[in-house]
């Protein structure tokens, strides 16, 4: 509206209006997780979990992100040893606020191991592959419907990373129900 205004030479004293629009509530009380409410929201079993957490927390990125993030994204950085030492992060790329960001080796390694995984199960990885993807059948169980196929992937959107993560809080006992009032 301000803008708006601006544009079209319209003068408006913003001051007196700003004195009459109320105070915007805060939306939510957060606070940053404990190390030992991390440690049980890894111990959740769906083996997306630490990547997907390792990474947010070592890298800062939110969880729209993942809406983007590619494997050709991760670039490991090594020692005159040959290990990895940390990983760049490329954060919304091509996009207008692109930027990078670092993750621990320990992020990288759990993210390798879950490319690993889905490769021993069909996935052909390149580097256009999705960091994060649905899940499918492992086993000989009859839930079908549920679950994709290892050779078709699906990529898992930020809305189905919030999901699961959520679900990993409450059953992992991190989040519980407001007391009454």
């Amino acid at each position: 509206m301000k803008l708006f205004c601006e544009m079209n030479d319209i003068h408006v004293s913003w001051k007196k209006i700003s004195r009459g629009v109320p105070r915007g509530r805060q939306a939510a009380n957060d606070r940053a997780p404990t190390r030992e409410e991390i440690q049980r929201l890894l111990e959740y079993p769906d083996r997306r979990i630490k990547p997907i957490v390792y990474t947010m927390i070592s890298s800062g990125i939110r969880i729209g992100a993942w809406d983007l993030l590619k494997w050709k994204h991760v670039k490991p950085h090594y020692n005159e040893k040959g290990e990895v030492i940390a990983a760049k992060l490329i954060v919304y790329a091509k996009e207008a606020d692109e930027y990078y960001s670092f993750i621990t080796p320990t992020a990288f390694t759990s993210l390798k191991d879950w490319m690993d995984f889905r490769a021993s199960y069909g996935e052909t990885i390149t580097e256009e592959s999705w960091l994060m993807r649905d899940i499918w059948q492992t086993t000989n169980m009859n839930y079908w419907a549920k679950v994709g196929f290892a050779t078709a992937p699906k990529r898992l959107k930020s809305s189905g990373i919030k999901r699961l993560l959520e679900r990993a809080l409450w059953e992992q006992g991190i989040r519980e129900a407001l007391k009454e009032g």
